[in-house]
């Protein structure tokens, strides 16, 4: 599976923005990771937009994500650890 793949059954867009360093963040919105009850938004980082991708399909690999987290139309979904950027 890759990020495109998961934007779409996820239904959310990858997005992405530079920061003062260059640097590339990417991640899609809304989307937690859920850590021992604790939820943490990470983001992919790197000098290139294909970097910042692997990055985050990384942190993303293997866990499970939550849209919505606060609200009553919260999903949750596994990601499988194959998740490519």
């Amino acid at each position: 599976m890759t990020l495109k793949e998961l934007g779409i059954i996820i239904e959310k867009d990858l997005e992405f923005s530079f920061n003062n360093n260059k640097c590339v963040h990417c991640y899609f919105p809304g989307v937690e990771v859920e850590e021992g009850g604790c939820f943490s938004s990470p983001d992919g980082k790197g000098k290139y937009l294909a970097q910042a991708k692997k990055d985050y399909a990384s942190q993303l690999a293997g866990q499970t994500i939550v849209l919505n987290a606060m609200s009553e139309n919260r999903r949750i979904f596994n990601i499988p650890t194959t998740l490519k950027g």
